[in-house]
């Protein structure tokens, strides 16, 4: 089994070099979109069977229908099935599906997870973590749960350490580098974050 992981697309009209707008997207958001159909397509050609997105798809909580439409266009031709949580980006509270991926619920080949969730490839655990305000919290308690061994963890969060920049660190979306390195006692072999 083969897995694709990418993030934080933040997919958006963005003002700031944006060019000119063709029904609703301008050329910046397509340059997004042209970015994950190449993303895509190196998935493809290196057999990925699944593509984990972890969280920032958009960058606010209420696109525009168009630029969904956007990623749902793209997501369509898709041969890996996209696994995504929702970032801080994506969401308008900590409310279960407050967020801007709810429109594509329904997706054929885009999944959402709302809360926490397991998945199991080839014997490999992989524990998906929705960007929260207790996000710390939520892993540890789902990690201590009986999971038959939780083998990587994917969340959307910045994780710092000592030397990060102290601009950084304050942030309301971070991991102390120290707390995720303990979740290896409790069966994380890895874990994979986006910010």
């Amino acid at each position: 089994m083969r897995l694709a992981i990418l993030s934080d697309l933040h997919l958006e009209n963005h003002k700031i070099l944006g060019g000119p707008m063709v029904a609703g997207v301008n050329r910046r958001a397509r340059h997004i979109g042209d970015a994950f159909a190449a993303a895509i397509a190196i998935a493809t050609k290196h057999g990925c069977d699944h593509m984990v997105i972890t969280g920032d798809i958009f960058d606010c909580a209420k696109p525009d229908p168009e630029i969904i439409g956007l990623f749902a266009e793209v997501a369509s031709t898709a041969d890996p099935l996209i696994h995504t949580i929702p970032g801080n980006h994506d969401r308008s509270s900590d409310q279960p599906r407050h967020h801007a991926l709810t429109a594509l619920c329904n997706s054929t080949n885009v999944i959402v997870y709302n809360g926490p969730a397991s998945l199991v490839f080839d014997g490999v655990s992989l524990e998906l973590f929705p960007f929260t305000t207790n996000l710390r919290e939520v892993v540890e308690q789902r990690l201590t749960e009986a999971l038959d061994d939780p083998s990587y963890v994917f969340l959307h969060a910045g994780i710092v350490g000592p030397d990060t920049p102290p601009f950084l660190r304050d942030g309301k979306n971070v991991l102390q580098l120290e707390d995720v390195v303990a979740w290896g006692t409790l069966g994380v072999r890895g874990v994979v974050a986006g910010d």
